[in-house]
This record gives structure tokens, sequence and C-alpha cells, in this order.
């Protein structure tokens, strides 16, 4: 191989090398928000199951042995979780009806997961842990508000002592931890959510967000020109312009 050639492979690894890191930065909020959205969804589902088992048997899908005088917390796992798939568990689904499809989870993340020892499985979202149902177990129509306990000032603020409603859901979030700023509840948007981005912001971060796009512009760039050139060059086009030294010495012999 030619130095030449030699050269010009590698810029273009180079170039795609700095165009892949550029391109996974803005990738991450991104996935971070289409993962919100897939929580968000499915926590709407649970409380949709959850109030369409109620108009079915005129009850939640409560274990028997509950105290009816208080709210009720659950996550979506072993028999509660076996009840909204269809499953007839302790005896209060006897019509066998599905009131939730999610999907199988990938890498025990996302949806169904199989688990012997709690149950036939466990529900679980976008970061691996299950969802937590909050039940009105006395039938009021009212729930104490976990938003009264979270560990973020402007959550707790405005935050009222229930909410009224017969069913509420919520995932930890991305770091496992109940009551801290990540979580992703039914009763509001998320936090991340009530923000509005703009596609140029004024600060440190929107000249970053143009240096990254820079970057992989011109790489890029860079990318196209010498692979255009190394093909040139595999083809043979310019031989022998290219090699004048080797044309003089081959006329001196």
């Amino acid at each position: 191989m030619k130095p030449q050639t030699a050269s010009r492979l590698l810029w273009i690894f180079g170039s795609a090398i700095v165009a892949a890191c550029c391109l996974t930065i803005p990738l991450r909020p991104v996935l971070g928000y289409s993962r919100n959205i897939k929580t968000q969804a499915a926590l709407k589902d649970l409380v949709l199951g959850v109030n369409n088992y109620r108009v079915e048997y005129n009850r939640f899908p409560m274990p028997k042995d509950s105290s009816a005088s208080v709210d009720q917390r659950l996550e979506s796992t072993g028999k509660f979780l076996g009840v909204l798939l269809g499953k007839n568990e302790d005896g209060i689904n006897l019509r066998g009806l599905a009131y939730i499809e999610p999907p199988m989870a990938k890498d025990g993340k996302g949806g169904l997961v199989e688990e012997m020892t709690s149950g036939p499985y466990r529900l679980t979202h976008s970061w691996g842990h299950p969802y937590v149902v909050l039940i009105d177990g006395n039938y009021d129509n009212k729930i104490d508000n976990p938003d009264r306990r979270n560990s973020r000032p402007e959550v707790r603020k405005d935050a009222p002592a229930s909410i009224t409603a017969g069913v509420i859901a919520y995932s930890l979030g991305p770091d496992g931890i109940e009551g801290t700023a990540d979580d992703i509840v039914s009763w509001r948007p998320p936090l991340s959510f009530q923000q509005p981005v703009s596609c140029i912001q004024p600060t440190w971060q929107g000249v970053f967000a143009l240096v990254v796009l820079a970057a992989m512009l011109v790489s890029i760039m860079v990318i196209l020109g010498q692979g255009f050139w190394l093909v040139l060059g595999l083809l043979g086009w310019g031989k022998e312009k290219s090699d004048p030294t080797d044309q003089g010495s081959s006329k001196a012999s």
C-alpha cells in the first residue's frame, strides 16, 4: 500500500470516529426523552387497566386479605400483575379478562419479565424496576400524594395533600430511588417535560451543541473528500501525473 493511500485511509477512519462520537452526544438526551415517553404511556395503561377491572367487578384488584380502610401500595409483580394479565389469582378474576397487554421486556427492561419467585411475570419500566401502583383502599376517591415526600423542593411546594383518583401509578426513574426528582408519575407531567426546549439556547449548552455539529460536518466532509481521492487512486486515474520522478528516471536510463 502506498503511503499516500495509507494516509487517506487514516484520515477517513479518524474522521469517522470523530463523527460517531459527535453523533452519540446529542442522541443521549433523545434516548432519555423516548424512555420517559414510553414509561409515561405504560403508567397510563396500568391506571386504565385497574380502572377497567373496577368497572367489571365493582372493586379494585386488591388481595382479599388486604385492609379496606387504608390505601394500598402494590408493585407490578406477582398476583396483582397476574390479575391484570387475565389470570384468576385468588379467585378475583373469574371471567379471566386481561386488562393490560404490555410487550415483553428486552434485557429485563421495558416490559414483561419472567419471574419465578414472585409470580409468573413482573412488569418493569425502561430502567428495570417494577412500577408502583397506589389504590384507593377505602373507596373515598382520595390517595395521599407522594409528591409531598419528594426530595425536590419545587415538587413538594405546591403539591396538594391528596390526589382525587381511585388509582395512580409511578416509576422510580433512572436512579431507582423513590421520591426523587427523576420519578415519572401518572398524575402530572415529569419535570423534564415541563421545561421548554429550544433548538438554540443562549447558554454554554447551545454553544457546545454548535461546536459538536460543526465538528461532525467537518468530519463528514473529510471522509467524503478523502474517500473520493482514494477511489481515484485505486482506479489508477492520474497515475502518470502523480509520479513525474518515475518518468524522469525511466528516460535517463
